[in-house]
């Protein structure tokens, strides 16, 4: 019982070290910030005040604006809005628009990235 309570915890730890190297071989990162769907249909997420672009897009069907979330992202381009590849997400909470920053919202609506809220 002992060997096998100790080969599970020596594979926990091997795997968690490859996923720490590898982070820092990929320079992904973990964030947190808010979800918000593009008008176009892509997914954005608002990290430290700044709206990123995440793709690949097919992972984010499930999410509402506002909702809370935790992302690892590689490499951010710097472009309006910023563009990055997520790799991991995780919903924290629910949220609402009111949680977004106004001046951020006002931004995108004004450069067509989202519709008017009303």
């Amino acid at each position: 019982m002992k060997r096998k309570l100790l080969l599970a915890v020596s594979f926990v730890i091997c795997i968690l070290l490859v996923g720490i190297a590898a982070s820092g071989i990929l320079h992904i990162a973990p964030h947190t910030g808010l979800y918000l769907s593009a008008a176009n249909g892509e997914h954005l997420v608002v990290v430290n005040r700044t709206p990123i672009i995440m793709s690949p897009q097919n992972r984010f069907d499930d999410l509402q604006d506002g909702d809370r979330l935790l992302v690892f992202i590689g490499d951010v381009a710097t472009s309006f809005p910023a563009e990055a590849k997520v790799y991991a997400h995780f919903k924290l909470g629910k949220g609402d628009l009111s949680d977004l920053p106004e001046n951020i919202l006002n931004e995108l609506e004004q450069s067509g990235w989202v519709s008017p809220q009303g």
